[in-house]
C-alpha cells in the first residue's frame, strides 16, 4: 500500500524493528527476496518459518496477484482473534 516492494519493505522493518527478534524475521526475510524467493516461500523457509497459515494466505494473494488485500485480511483475522482471546481471559477472570 505505501508503493515500496518487499526488499525496501523488510529492510526498513529491519531497521527499525522494535526487538532484535522482529530485527532478524525482517533481515531473514529480506535476505530470502534477495535471493529470488517469493514472499511466501520466504515466509516458509527454515530461517523464517511463519505459521502455515500465513504462508497460505500469502501465497493465496500472489496468484491472485493480491498480495497486500490478502495480508491485510489475515491481519484483521488476527487482530479480532486476539481481541476475543484478551476478552474470553478477562471474563474468566472476572
Amino acid at each position: 500500500r505505501a508503493g515500496l516492494d518487499f526488499d525496501k519493505a523488510s529492510d526498513l522493518a529491519a531497521r527499525y524493528a522494535p526487538t532484535v527478534q522482529v530485527r532478524r524475521l525482517a533481515e531473514n526475510v529480506r535476505d530470502e527476496l534477495r535471493k529470488g524467493s517469493s514472499l511466501s516461500s520466504a515466509f516458509s523457509s527454515d530461517a523464517v518459518n511463519m505459521p502455515p497459515l500465513v504462508v497460505a494466505v500469502t501465497k493465496a494473494g500472489e496468484a491472485s496477484g493480491k498480495v497486500g488485500e490478502a495480508l491485510d485480511h489475515l491481519l484483521g483475522q488476527m487482530e479480532r482473534l486476539a481481541k476475543f482471546k484478551a476478552d474470553l481471559k478477562s471474563a474468566m477472570v472476572y
